[in-house]
């Protein structure tokens, strides 16, 4: 895995660039800044930096985040 600093750079570096923030060693992300019209392009990132490569119709991970979300 990547420690916390080097996932920040990474996702920082995607395109399109995700920006967190680093608290008590963890990366986190505030999904209340993501539209969800930027789910699947945030989920893309994540998939692929996770390694597997984003194949088009990959939508079971952008309902998960929809959960997540404060209104």
């Amino acid at each position: 895995g990547f420690t916390e600093t080097e996932l920040e750079k990474r996702l920082r570096e995607s395109n399109p660039p995700v920006i967190g923030r680093i608290d008590h060693e963890r990366l986190l992300l505030d999904l209340r800044t993501v539209s969800p019209d930027q789910d699947q392009a945030l989920t893309k990132v994540l998939v692929n930096l996770g390694g597997r490569k984003w194949k088009e119709g990959d939508t079971a991970e952008v309902r998960q985040l929809t959960p997540l979300r404060s209104s």
